[in-house]
């Protein structure tokens, strides 16, 4: 819990695994191997989700610009939010966002 915690607070920040291992108080190995079991997905794939679903509120909510977005939900460029929104919705953040902004990223609820 200390670890999803901290990356819902941070995702905006460009934090990394070592930093939510440090966070959650167990070494970055203990956090994969616990996240493994648990989620069966990587932290930084769960970081990914989590970001990827403020993203996809933002979109939706605001009519903020793409790369303002992307920036805000801690990508560190338009391109690595484009391939990484790609890749878990099978659409551009820009393609998402005109046929309404609705679905799940990954399992998790984008919708609210």
């Amino acid at each position: 819990p200390r670890a999803i915690a901290f990356m819902q607070a941070n995702l905006g920040r460009p934090i990394g695994v070592e930093a939510i291992a440090e966070a959650a108080g167990v070494s970055r190995r203990s956090l994969y191997q616990l996240f493994q079991a648990e989620l069966s997905r990587s932290p930084a794939r769960i970081l990914e989700e989590f970001r990827l679903e403020q993203a996809c509120r933002l979109l939706r909510e605001t009519k903020d610009p793409i790369p303002a977005i992307a920036s805000a939900c801690g990508f560190g460029t338009r391109r690595t939010f484009d391939r990484s929104f790609l890749r878990l919705k099978n659409l551009s953040p820009s393609a998402w966002r005109r046929q309404g902004g609705t679905g799940t990223v990954d399992g998790v609820s984008s919708s609210g």
